[in-house]
Order: structure tokens, then C-alpha cells, then sequence
């Protein structure tokens, strides 16, 4: 079995929020202070933020089923910076898979369906709690979202959310929301082709050199590398128009992603997309002098 309590953890308390009149609430509680941690019993949303922000709390277990608790994942990793960094484990009803969302939905660290072994929920907190009381310079939240345009706009408007915290001028979220909404309809219509079925998954992450946006979807992915190269051309934009008058596809959007934004990276497959944006430009790179010529001697 894994080691119940991280060594050297100094925010030690496990925040169950499940519901109090629950047989499952005090047979987790005993489970878990067995095992060497505290833990505090709160039920609802306000409670449960009010108390996260707490420098004591290491890890948040949260039960899925009542109807604030997305809602309240979503305050805790997106609205809250103070909570973003705190884990999540997240405990959903049986029947219910967290990896098929009927619509967009934040995600925890961990995400486990009933029924669930006591032992797995100690082994979760084990790996994931927290072990400095000082938040870390990194942000990191995740969303996964069904292929339709309502929950596009709802990804729109979480990475707003995001970015308006992220320490970017305000002209360059512009740009970065831009880009971020051209990869997640791109990831919608032409990687998934609007199937219901198939999910878009979107990573935001920052540390303080950079904003980074991936999304993936879960289509076969096509040549990005060379619609890449293409955006690298002077003629990009009228070869792209050309294709796309011809009834063709590709080039404009991947030359917008690159105009908005540092980087653009693709994986080999084509289904997955990272937008970079600096929040530091790196050092200009040193030029050598030359040494000055004066007159020739006589």
C-alpha cells in the first residue's frame, strides 16, 4: 500500500465535502484519520470554498452527485487563483463516467466513479496532497467538453476567465482568446466533424515564463507540419485563400494560430495543439563587438 501521509506535508488536512447525513461521509472520515490524516466534513458550495482557501488544507475530496459540485470545482480551479493549486479528488455516482460529459465540464486532479475502495481513496490522497504551505508559481486547469458550439462559447468564456488573471496586456488576451476559439472549432468541425461522441480536451497551463493552451481532440489528426511550414511563407495567406476558393482545406486557420500567438506546437498525429504566449520575452541574444580600427601606424 502506498504511504498514507506524505513525508514533510505541512498542509495536512483533508477537506471531504460530501454530504453530512450520508452514510458514506463518517466511514471515509474514519478511513482517513486512520490512516494519518485530519480532515474537516463541510456541505455545500460556500462552505467548501470558504474553507479550501484555508493554508491547513492539503486536498479536497469532493462527491460529484449534489448539484452545486460543479459548480464549485469550477470556482475552485478557474475562479479562485488561491485554490487553483490545491488537488481535487472527485467521487462521481455510479453510472456516471467522467470521461463522456453531456456538456463542457472543469475537471479534477483525480476522478474516480462509486463504487470505490476505501484503500483507493487513501492511495489518491497519498500521491496527490499538497506538501508545501506555499502556493506554487504554476497554474494548471482542465476542461472536457462534448463537440457542439454552445460548448465552445463556455470554453470561451472559462479561458477569458483564465487569462484575465494570467498577467497578459489586455491586447494580448484578445489575441490569445482569438486563437484559443479558431483550435477549439477547429477541434470541434473538422477533428471530430461535430460527433457527439467524441469529446474536445483542453489543458490551460501557466508558469511564469508563459500561458499555454492545448487542446486535443479525438479525430485522426492530418499534416500539420506542413500547413506549419506553409504559414511560414510570405505567400501563406494567398495560398490558403487559393485552397480554400478551390474548395479546399487548411492554411488559414493554422496561419491565424500563428500570428496570434509565440508559438504554435502540433503532435505528430495532428490532434493535438499547443498555443504558447510569453509572458516574458527571453534575453535579446548578445551580439559580439568588434573590435574598434584605428589609423594605421606609419
Amino acid at each position: 500500500m502506498p504511504e498514507a501521509h506524505p513525508k514533510g506535508a505541512t498542509r495536512r488536512c483533508i477537506l471531504l465535502a460530501v454530504p453530512e447525513d450520508g452514510p458514506f461521509a463518517p466511514i471515509l472520515q474514519s478511513a482517513l484519520e486512520a490512516a494519518g490524516w485530519t480532515t474537516r466534513l463541510v456541505d455545500g458550495a460556500e462552505a467548501l470554498l470558504a474553507q479550501a482557501e484555508r493554508r491547513d488544507i492539503g486536498l479536497v475530496m469532493l462527491d460529484m452527485a449534489p448539484p452545486w459540485a460543479q459548480e464549485a470545482l469550477e470556482a475552485l480551479k478557474v475562479h479562485q487563483t488561491e485554490t487553483n493549486w490545491v488537488p481535487v479528488v472527485a467521487i462521481f455516482p455510479a453510472g456516471k463516467d467522467p470521461r463522456r460529459p453531456g456538456q463542457l465540464r472543469v475537471r479534477a486532479d483525480v476522478e474516480l466513479s462509486e463504487p470505490i475502495a476505501i484503500h483507493q481513496l487513501i492511495a489518491a490522497a497519498a500521491s496527490k496532497a499538497v506538501r508545501s504551505a506555499h502556493p506554487p508559481p504554476n497554474r494548471k486547469v482542465r476542461m472536457i467538453l462534448p463537440s457542439r458550439r454552445a460548448d465552445l462559447e463556455r470554453a470561451v468564456e472559462l479561458a477569458v476567465a483564465l487569462l484575465h488573471t494570467s498577467g497578459l496586456p489586455d491586447h494580448a488576451q484578445a489575441a490569445v482568446q482569438a486563437a484559443f476559439r479558431e483550435a477549439v472549432a477547429n477541434a470541434m468541425q473538422h477533428g471530430n466533424r461535430y460527433d457527439p461522441t467524441k469529446r474536445v480536451r483542453i489543458e490551460y497551463r501557466q508558469n511564469p515564463a508563459a500561458v499555454t493552451l492545448a487542446v486535443r481532440d479525438d479525430g485522426p489528426g492530418f499534416d500539420a507540419q506542413h500547413y506549419l511550414r506553409q504559414a511560414a511563407l510570405l505567400n501563406a495567406a494567398d495560398a490558403a485563400r487559393k485552397r480554400h476558393n478551390e474548395g479546399g482545406q487548411g492554411g488559414l486557420g493554422i496561419l491565424m494560430l500563428t500570428r496570434l500567438t509565440d508559438q504554435v506546437r502540433y503532435n505528430k498525429a495532428g490532434n493535438l495543439v499547443n498555443l504558447v504566449k510569453l509572458l516574458r520575452r527571453p534575453p535579446a541574444r548578445a551580439t559580439r563587438q568588434l573590435p574598434a580600427v584605428g589609423p594605421r601606424p606609419s
